[in-house]
């Protein structure tokens, strides 16, 4: 019976471990040199549309630098302006209505004889009530026969005073001191005092100080805050008014006639 050969081991070969699997040389050299694949992912829609241009806030001027653009105003900063507006105009408003309707402004106060705005127009003495705001002023009133009566529109006029000067007066104290009993603690009134010629005739040349200066006897007369005016009602025309009374003080006079 032959005898069986053993082959001996080749040298410089190792021998692999248990369990290991010896791959052939091609298949390790072809792992090695082939790099792994991609992994595949779903084509979409989306994917294969361009990308949306994205808004910018700023655009290069000459020099290539950007340059902010302003943005325009919301529609809060909007309604923000108005009210800022409207509360502007109601402060004006309210300035205007305190100096010009209250008798404690200081700067412009209410008219005395305010009242009088409203027959001005067809009034020739309500006219002259309203040409200033303090001081006295004088008037010639020569009814016409049918006239009106100028002196209609006081009755319902809350702010004009009427007050008649009988006289006749021998002084001029006698007339000062009559004139100041018409205003008493109301400082602010619009007063309108009714003569005659007769009754003023002995005091006639102190008219003058007081409608220009506001005096009699270097005293002053009507308050600063109020209005007088003398009205001298006479059946005699201007011309035979300077018979009665002198001519400066009848030139003084305003003709409602």
């Amino acid at each position: 019976m032959p005898k069986k050969t053993r082959r001996a081991p080749a040298k410089g070969k190792k021998k692999a471990p248990a369990g290991a699997v010896e791959l052939p040389l091609s298949s390790q050299s072809s792992q090695s040199s082939t790099p792994p694949s991609p992994v595949k992912r779903p084509v979409t829609r989306a994917s294969l549309s361009p990308p949306l241009p994205q808004p910018s806030l700023s655009s290069p001027n000459q020099h290539g630098t950007p340059k902010t653009i302003a943005s325009l105003p919301t529609t809060e900063s909007s309604r923000r302006g108005v009210k800022v507006a409207v509360l502007c105009f109601f402060v004006i408003f309210l300035t205007w209505l305190i100096y010009n309707y209250s008798g404690d402004g200081a700067t412009h106060p209410r008219h005395p004889c305010a009242c009088a705005a409203a027959a001005s127009a067809s009034n020739p003495l309500a006219k002259v009530l309203l040409s200033r705001r303090s001081g006295a002023s004088g008037v010639h009133w020569h009814p016409s026969p049918g006239e009106a009566d100028i002196l209609g529109f006081a009755s319902s006029c809350n702010d004009v005073s009427m007050t008649p000067l009988h006289g006749p007066f021998a002084s001029v104290d006698q007339l000062r001191a009559e004139i100041l009993k018409s205003f008493g603690r109301q400082r602010g009134r619009c007063v309108v005092w009714l003569t005659s010629p007769e009754a003023i005739q002995k005091v006639a040349n102190a008219l003058k100080e007081f409608l220009e200066n506001n005096a009699l006897g270097g005293t002053p007369v009507v308050p600063p805050q109020a209005r007088g005016t003398l009205v001298v009602k006479s059946a005699h025309s201007r011309e035979e008014l300077k018979n009665v009374l002198p001519h400066r003080v009848v030139h003084m006079l305003t003709d409602v006639s």
